[in-house]
């Protein structure tokens, strides 16, 4: 797959599941469903993903590891734009076809820079994709914002922290 460009979580109520769409630099576009089941797995790799960063892992206390991963999501959200739309090409190369492809596994390999995520159905071909921490940190925010359209009775936390929505707000 080419540079990532953009990506986007929606939840579908028909389907009852969410909408994976990634696009490339080169006007590809792969489109994947995740189920509530999938979802469950694939954020629990998110989050030990997110642990596993030098940074967090560098710390010995349980707070501190937190605190990290705190800032390092507050920082990613802040340097992405969610205000933009999925950037809709007339006529996108679509590999795996236009209908979204149903995932039933992930499988994560570190890299230099962060972690390749590796998308498969039961048949058919699979999908890499290169994130680095600020990726990861993104794409699970955009999860977690795509969850709270579902009823979907999951407990979606990173390292024990609350998530964006749910910490109170800072005084001054």
């Amino acid at each position: 797959m080419s540079a990532l460009h953009q990506f986007n979580l929606e939840y579908n109520a028909e389907q009852d599941r969410l909408l994976f769409r990634m696009s490339t630099r080169d006007g590809t576009e792969i489109r994947l469903w995740l189920t509530r089941r999938f979802v469950k797995r694939l954020w629990s790799l998110l989050t030990k993903l997110l642990e596993h960063d030098p940074h967090v892992s560098a710390q010995t206390d349980p707070v501190a590891k937190k605190s990290v991963v705190a800032f390092q999501r507050d920082s990613a959200i802040t340097q992405s734009d969610f205000s933009k739309n999925f950037e809709e090409k007339s006529t996108p190369a679509l590999p795996l076809g236009e209908e979204p492809v149903l995932v039933t596994k992930c499988k994560a390999t570190p890299t230099a820079t962060g972690f390749t995520l590796a998308f498969s159905p039961d048949e058919g071909q699979q999908v890499s994709v290169s994130l680095n921490v600020q990726y990861l940190h993104s794409l699970a925010h955009l999860m977690f914002e795509a969850f709270k359209k579902t009823d979907w009775d999951l407990n979606l936390t990173i390292a024990g922290a609350l998530a964006p929505a749910e910490r109170p707000e800072r005084l001054m």
